[in-house]
């Protein structure tokens, strides 16, 4: 989208900021985190198939990747500590509110100050209190993506959550990526 790019990571905007993320698994060897400030972890049943490193790369690159290659991130200075909370079923990524709310809880105890979780399903009560407390008594921002089931699909969770900044996709004219939910929970 045309931000301004940054000639290093030193400096830049959000240095001094710690991110969590739960996402898919990221390619940690890719060149864009040369020097990135990333640490990735796993939870999540070791009796299912792992989940491809693909979308949680592609995330953690829109957020620090580094500014000298074809994928610079947003804070490229800033800490990122990743969960990859997913595993694959058939030809979907998938996650099961249980280990959503252990990577949740292992995050909170690592002092981020921003969550970006790109997920979407439907409501629950547990993953909803769990977020509620970690905005509440931990001042932590929750940044959810809003979900790719269309423009007439009801709002997705966490993105729906009212303690939640719901996110959408744009290219780089500023559109609405076609698929996205739409309506009125959506922040930006």
């Amino acid at each position: 989208i045309d931000w301004p790019r940054l000639p290093t990571r030193e400096g830049s905007c959000g240095s001094s900021i710690t991110i969590g993320m739960i996402d898919t698994g990221i390619n940690e060897e890719h060149d864009t985190f040369d020097g990135a400030q990333l640490e990735v972890r796993r939870i999540g049943p070791d009796n299912f198939d792992r989940s491809q490193a693909i979308h949680g790369t592609a995330v953690a690159a829109l957020l620090v990747g580094d500014p000298k290659t074809r994928s610079p991130g947003l804070v490229p200075g800033a800490r990122l500590k990743a969960i990859d909370a997913f595993y694959r079923n058939g030809g979907d990524e998938r996650a099961d509110v249980y280990t959503l709310v252990a990577a949740l809880g292992a995050l909170s105890e690592e002092g981020i100050e921003v969550l970006n979780l790109s997920l979407a399903g439907p409501d629950n009560t547990v993953l909803s209190d769990t977020i509620r407390r970690l905005v509440l008594n931990r001042d932590i921002v929750v940044v959810s993506a809003v979900g790719n089931d269309g423009p007439a699909a009801d709002p997705a969770f966490p993105a729906a959550y009212e303690t939640v900044l719901a996110v959408t996709a744009v290219d780089r004219d500023r559109t609405v990526y076609r698929r996205a939910v739409r309506g009125p929970h959506v922040d930006l």
